[in-house]
């Protein structure tokens, strides 16, 4: 059976997913966790387009030899989950959207979380230096609430069967949001675990309630 691969969210770390993988291999599945572009353990270019997310998360598979896989992600790590399987949709299985960005899909379309969010994040962003590049969260929230018709529009060659965790009233991110990405990916779904934005880090078993059966399936 594939693997089960796990992205991490901005300023946060692949150990975050123990507690997941732990449960996923008790059921026989193998699963993989590394750090995405910028943070420790990855590569630091300064420069941070959001393809370039899914370049090295595809680089990375390949060095793996995963050829196939289900893909997990959180936030922006989900948000990149996105991007790789519109590049690559026969390469995925099965899709888990924990709590992502969702863009605006034009200049009157809501932003993809509260602006008094983005400018926290980016004033903290120094703070967290030691565990990724602070010019990553400024360059990442410029490109996630500008417009992006491509991506919306490359919705639609998902292939994947698709589940979106919504984190709830405590989480960032607007449930409009989700249920608009929900539904211009061709086979999708939403359920809501309320545990805020990091439902995996702070309600693991809500998370694996909702997640496991789509992946075992």
């Amino acid at each position: 059976m594939e693997p089960v691969v796990c992205l991490h969210g901005a300023a946060s770390r692949p150990a975050t997913w123990d507690r997941v993988r732990g449960a996923l291999h008790a059921h026989g599945r193998t699963t993989l966790a590394f750090p995405l572009l910028g943070h420790r353990g990855a590569a630091c270019p300064g420069r941070y387009p959001l393809v370039a997310f899914r370049d090295d998360v595809l680089r990375r598979l390949d060095h793996a030899g995963v050829e196939r896989l289900a893909l997990v992600g959180h936030s922006l790590g989900a948000y990149t989950a996105t991007l790789v399987a519109q590049h690559d949709p026969d390469r995925i299985t099965r899709l888990v959207l924990e709590d992502p960005p969702v863009p605006p899909r034009g200049p009157y379309d809501g932003p993809p979380f509260p602006c008094r969010t983005a400018l926290g994040m980016c004033a903290l962003a120094p703070l967290g230096m030691r565990r990724f590049d602070p010019r990553l969260m400024w360059q990442v929230i410029a490109q996630l609430t500008s417009p992006q018709q491509q991506w919306w529009a490359a919705l639609g060659a998902v292939s994947a069967p698709a589940l979106v965790v919504a984190g709830g009233p405590l989480s960032r991110v607007p449930l409009p949001r989700l249920v608009a990405l929900a539904t211009a990916l061709p086979d999708a779904r939403v359920v809501t675990v309320a545990a805020g934005h990091r439902v995996h880090s702070r309600d693991p078993q809500g998370f694996l309630a909702a997640a496991m059966p789509f992946l075992l399936d």
